[in-house]
């Protein structure tokens, strides 16, 4: 239930993404992946917008979400290097 849910803090979910089991990341880009397969590049872009505004308004305070924002882009750039 989601009143049952952990309250993370920005920087216990900055460490989450640093550390993260990269073989379970895969795992779930993979899927990801299958869903937005086929689909027009552009739906797949709101799509991945969609899903990262959702993630970012489960955190109610406003500079949680502007770290966890930060450490996204962060990641995005470094996946794009790789």
């Amino acid at each position: 239930m989601l009143s049952e849910m952990k309250e993370w803090t920005a920087a216990e979910i900055i460490e989450g993404i640093e550390t993260a089991d990269v073989e379970e990341v895969d795992r779930v880009a993979d899927k990801l992946g299958e869903i937005l397969a086929d689909r027009h590049p552009g739906i797949q872009g709101l799509a991945l917008a969609q899903t990262l505004a959702l993630w970012l308004l489960g955190h109610e305070d406003a500079e949680v979400r502007k770290k966890l924002l930060a450490a996204h882009i962060e990641s995005v750039r470094t996946l794009m290097t790789l």
